[in-house]
């Protein structure tokens, strides 16, 4: 731009109105044009996010796996600040359409799609809740419920504190266990712990759900072992710079 004399123009490095990101891997490379300047995975409704929460988009991707649908009913047992929980009543309330705020507010988005409309309609909350959260500390459980307020969506989701192995099945014969409990990275250490909570989770759930799909987020591939479940499909990826899966389980009965 120097070269051909031409006005340098302003830029907001910190709150940008276009991103562009360059990625690169190797010999190849990608460059994306955002529709906003900050993540469109940002939904803005994480005022506190507690102790290594899963991101938004990969809550998304456990729902996708898990072949979960709007008034299936699903129980995230260790849900700490709620994303799951609160990405599903996101997809319930709003039809699918998570982002549509924030898409409808881009003016890249506008000049790109002139044509486009987003729905406007917006589902009532269900006249019986099939959303559950359940966390062994309280504050995780205030945390989840805050958040969700900040969503708009409080009265989609029911949370109760609750110890995962302690958690009976009074919901239904089918759904979806959808969680992302710990592996030890981050939170959940010693190893040796968790070896043993994974085998008393794997039975609670053998136990009292079987029918239902079960879908977990592990970065500690050893632990899954623990389950005693044999594993339905999955999906790899990195969460937190860690390597990763989202693994699917079809869940038999214990005997």
């Amino acid at each position: 731009m120097r070269e051909r004399k031409v006005k340098l123009p302003g830029i907001e490095k910190k709150v940008s109105d276009i991103t562009v990101v360059l990625r690169s891997f190797l010999d190849k490379f990608s460059i994306e044009l955002s529709f906003t300047g900050e993540s469109i995975a940002r939904r803005g409704y994480r005022l506190e996010a507690g102790l290594a929460p899963v991101r938004e988009p990969i809550a998304q991707a456990m729902l996708a796996v898990s072949d979960w649908k709007i008034g299936d009913t699903l129980v995230d047992p260790m849900c700490g600040s709620g994303t799951i929980l609160i990405e599903a009543a996101l997809v319930s309330k709003l039809n699918g359409e998570i982002n549509r705020y924030i898409l409808d507010e881009s003016p890249i988005f506008h000049k790109l799609f002139p044509d486009y409309e987003f729905s406007k309609a917006v589902s009532p909350p269900p006249e019986k809740k099939t959303l559950f959260g359940f966390d062994i500390d309280p504050e995780a459980i205030r945390i989840a419920k805050e958040n969700a307020y900040e969503a708009g969506v409080e009265d989609w989701i029911h949370f109760e504190s609750g110890d995962v192995l302690n958690l009976k099945n009074t919901f239904g014969e089918a759904g979806h266990l959808v969680t992302n409990p710990p592996y030890g990275e981050r939170i959940g250490k010693p190893i040796e712990n968790l070896r043993e909570m994974y085998f008393q989770m794997g039975r609670v759930f053998k136990n009292e759900f079987p029918g239902w799909k079960l879908t977990v987020l592990c970065g500690e591939f050893a632990l899954l072992g623990k389950l005693g479940m044999k594993e339905h499909s999955h999906l790899p990826l990195k969460h937190a710079n860690l390597k990763a899966k989202i693994v699917n389980y079809q869940i038999r009965s214990a005997t």
